[in-house]
C-alpha cells in the first residue's frame, strides 16, 4: 500500500457521499469508482468503495449491479474480519455494513420478484445477513471506550429497523417486533453528537431530519411485524409493500 494516496481516496469517497445527499447518483458513481480502482485490493477501502457503488446503483435502479457491488463488498470485508486474530471495532463495523447491504438487496428481490417468504436455499437468506450485521454491531459496542458508545452506536440506528423487517418476514415474528421497539426507542439518539460515531459535520437541521427518519423507520418496522401474519393475505401484502418503501 505505500503507493496509496489516501488522502486523495477520502476526498473522492467524502465528495461521493456528498453527491449521493444531493442526489447526484450519477456523479457519486463516478467519484466512488474512481476511489475504488485506485484503493488496494482485499483492503478495508476497497470494500467501503465497492459498498457505496452499490449505494449508487441501488439509487439509480441497476439492482443487479448493486447486489453484485454489495456481495463483494462482503466479500473483502468478511475475508479481513476472519484473517483477524482479534477484529478491531472498526473492522466489524464495515463488515456489519457490507453484510446490511447483501441482506437488503436479498430482501428487496424477496419483496420485488414474488419469492415465498420461507422459501429455502443453500446460501445464507437475507435475515441471515442481517443476523450478521446485528451481531457484529454489537461487538463493536463492546468494545466502545466510553459507556454512552457501549449502550447505543449509529451504526445500530442505521440498521435495527432493517434486521426488525427481515426478522418480521423472514425470521422470528418476537425479535422482529422487539427490534422495532428499540429502533423508535434509539431515534431520539440518531446523530446525537454524543456519539463517537455520528457524523461530525452534520448541522442542526440534518441532525433533526435524521431523527424524525430513525423514528418513522421504527414506527414502519412496528407496522410491519403487526401486519406480517400469515394468515391474512391482505395484510401480508401491507407488510410487504411498506417494508419495501422502509428498507
Amino acid at each position: 500500500m505505500t503507493d496509496f494516496d489516501r488522502e486523495k481516496f477520502e476526498a473522492l469517497m467524502g465528495n461521493a457521499v456528498n453527491m449521493h445527499i444531493g442526489h447526484y447518483y450519477e456523479d457519486a458513481l463516478a467519484a466512488s469508482t474512481e476511489a475504488y480502482e485506485m484503493a488496494p485490493d482485499n483492503t478495508f477501502e476497497k470494500g467501503r468503495a465497492a459498498r457505496d457503488n452499490g449505494a449508487r446503483c441501488d439509487r439509480l435502479g441497476r439492482t443487479k449491479e448493486a447486489e453484485k457491488w454489495a456481495k463483494e463488498a462482503y466479500a473483502i470485508h468478511d475475508g479481513l474480519v476472519n484473517s483477524m486474530v482479534r477484529p478491531s471495532r472498526e473492522a466489524l463495523r464495515e463488515r456489519s455494513v457490507s453484510a446490511m447491504y447483501v441482506g437488503v438487496n436479498g430482501l428487496r428481490n424477496v419483496l420485488g420478484y414474488g419469492i415465498p417468504l420461507d422459501y429455502q436455499t443453500t446460501e445464507p437468506s437475507p435475515v441471515d445477513y442481517m443476523r450478521q450485521t446485528w451481531s457484529d454491531i454489537g461487538e463493536a459496542k463492546a468494545m466502545a471506550p466510553t459507556v454512552i458508545d457501549q449502550l447505543v452506536d449509529q451504526y445500530e440506528v442505521n440498521a435495527v429497523r432493517r434486521v426488525s423487517i427481515a426478522e418480521s418476514l423472514m425470521g422470528n415474528r418476537r425479535r422482529g417486533l422487539s427490534l422495532g421497539i428499540r429502533a423508535v426507542g434509539l431515534a431520539i439518539m440518531s446523530e446525537s453528537p454524543r456519539l463517537d460515531t455520528s457524523n461530525p459535520n452534520m448541522d442542526g437541521k440534518l441532525r433533526t431530519k435524521a431523527k424524525y427518519k430513525a423514528l418513522l423507520g421504527g414506527v414502519a418496522a412496528l407496522g410491519v411485524n403487526l401486519l406480517a401474519a400469515k394468515e391474512s393475505t391482505t395484510r401480508r401484502k401491507l407488510a410487504l409493500m411498506i417494508a419495501d418503501k422502509t428498507i
